[in-house]
């Protein structure tokens, strides 16, 4: 899809969207309950309605009524169950530990597009192995608990699921990882969720000790936390003319994302220097929020992937076709504020849901409009964006 987007400020109140993070977790842990858990979900990613449709394959019934799912678990699954994926990769990595709990010997199958996973991720999970590494494969054996080291596996879904399912096993478990640990963020909000659900995690200095044979407890009622990054991208643009209120934000989150307020506070007349370390992702934003300025800002970051760097470099070039002065060096970006930017040009976001916002929230305060290809992309990151950008009253021409 592209849009072209025309000047015109952004004003309004709106809800946050729900962070899939949290809702994946709250769905496994109401799956893992003794009762019904009502869960309120403002915004249903793909990735989520496939979790969903995996849980219901299980017979596990789940009831949808406009924001809320209601989640009733089962003690009963069958053996030999194929469970249809629809092409989510996350999905599947986020189910594999809880089927493998099961003993079920379940078929995976991704029909219309085949995932391959990481074998090494099932084969270092006791006693649990599989007949293949691509869509269809079936789940060999039976999870036990043991001694688990982050280093022995890859991807926050597969982690989280991991230790999520870890506390409902025959065995005390022990989940051991170092100070390079890269999902700590990941494995906060999985902790905050198993906690929510009455589930003891003592914490150690080299990881966490789980007491086996416990039960989740459904805390009957329970709302998915609005998403901190999403919302970010409004936060930014309000910092450039836009007047939009957001709502339903957890001040207490242990999202890191909460860090935005910061690094908007840091922005004066005299110049601006930010270091994002371990907020990379902020790098697009704060720099659309630079153009706007009347002075300069250097954004510093830590050595990124290649295929980052491209993005980057793109993002900056379609910066200056808007009218922007940004230079990209090694690791950092320094843009000249000239209070404003012109717009008036075709930008392609190549598929970076990041840039296709960005190019969005910079055309409300533009002189002239912008034309965003493969703007459908900013869903990966905000889902229904152009929604809300239409109910704070912008102005996006699909083309």
């Amino acid at each position: 899809m592209d849009v072209k987007i025309f000047p015109k400020k952004l004003d309004g109140v709106i809800e946050a969207v729900s962070n899939k993070s949290f809702a994946n977790r709250v769905i496994l842990a109401s799956a893992l309950s003794s009762s019904p858990t009502e869960i309120y979900l403002k915004t249903m990613t793909e990735d989520v309605k496939s979790l969903i449709s995996s849980i219901k394959s299980l017979g596990i019934s789940v009831r949808e009524n406009k924001n809320t799912i209601t989640l009733s678990p089962t003690d009963c699954y069958e053996q030999d169950k194929e469970i249809e994926f629809f092409g989510s990769s996350s999905a599947i990595k986020f189910m594999l530990p809880f089927l493998s709990s099961l003993d079920i010997s379940p078929t995976i199958v991704s029909e219309n597009k085949p995932i391959k996973i990481n074998v090494d991720n099932v084969f270092n999970l006791k006693g649990v192995g599989t007949t293949a590494d691509i869509t269809p494969f079936s789940l060999i054996g039976a999870l036990h608990g043991g001694i688990y080291r982050a280093s022995d596996f890859s991807g926050s879904f597969f982690i989280s699921s991991l230790l999520m399912v870890l506390p409902t096993l025959k065995e005390d478990s022990t989940f051991v990882c170092n100070k390079s640990f890269k999902n700590k963020e990941y494995a906060k909000i999985t902790l905050k969720i198993m906690r929510d659900f009455g589930i003891i995690i003592e914490d150690r200095e080299d990881g966490f000790f789980i007491p086996n044979s416990q039960r989740y407890v459904s805390p009957d009622k329970i709302s998915v936390e609005g998403d901190y990054f999403a919302c970010s991208f409004i936060s930014g643009a309000n910092a450039f003319g836009n007047r939009v209120r957001i709502t339903g934000l957890d001040g207490d989150s242990v999202q890191n994302n909460k860090t935005i307020k910061d690094y908007l506070l840091k922005f004066n007349a005299k110049g601006t220097n930010i270091e994002l370390k371990d907020d990379y992702d902020f790098i697009y934003i704060l720099s659309a929020v630079s153009l706007f300025t009347c002075s300069d800002t250097t954004l510093s970051f830590n050595p990124v992937k290649d295929k980052e760097l491209s993005l980057l470099n793109s993002f900056v070039n379609n910066l200056n076709k808007l009218g922007g002065q940004v230079e990209l060096y090694d690791n950092r970006i320094v843009i000249k504020g000239k209070g404003g930017i012109n717009g008036g040009a075709i930008v392609d976001s190549f598929g970076d849901g990041r840039q296709a916002i960005c190019y969005s929230l910079i055309a409300t305060c533009a002189d002239n409009p912008i034309t965003v290809l493969s703007a459908d992309s900013a869903n990966k990151v905000y889902s229904f964006f152009y929604n809300d950008f239409k109910l704070l009253g912008g102005i996006c021409q699909v083309l």
